[in-house]
């Protein structure tokens, strides 16, 4: 809508401009390889909580020094002593 359009629009030509303008994005179905950089429609829900193999060696592991009662060495090359 122009501004010529605007100043000789109804209130219901403008309310439509408006409310056209303001809708929602549209959703599309599209394969996974060509879904970079979209956004996904719908909630994903995991299939389990739980990945089905054991990730603490690849993804590590993190702890909170103030939760346990001995002291951890944190060197380099030092093992955590108990």
């Amino acid at each position: 809508m122009t501004w010529s359009a605007v100043a000789s629009a109804t209130v219901e030509d403008a309310r439509s401009a408006v409310l056209e303008a303001l809708a929602g994005p549209v959703s599309e179905e599209v394969a996974v390889d060509g879904a970079s950089g979209l956004v996904s429609a719908e909630s994903l829900t995991a299939l389990s909580p739980w990945p089905p193999f054991d990730s603490a060696r690849i993804d590590g592991v993190a702890v909170r020094a103030a939760s346990f009662p001995v002291a951890f060495v944190t060197a380099c090359d030092m093992p955590f002593v108990a």
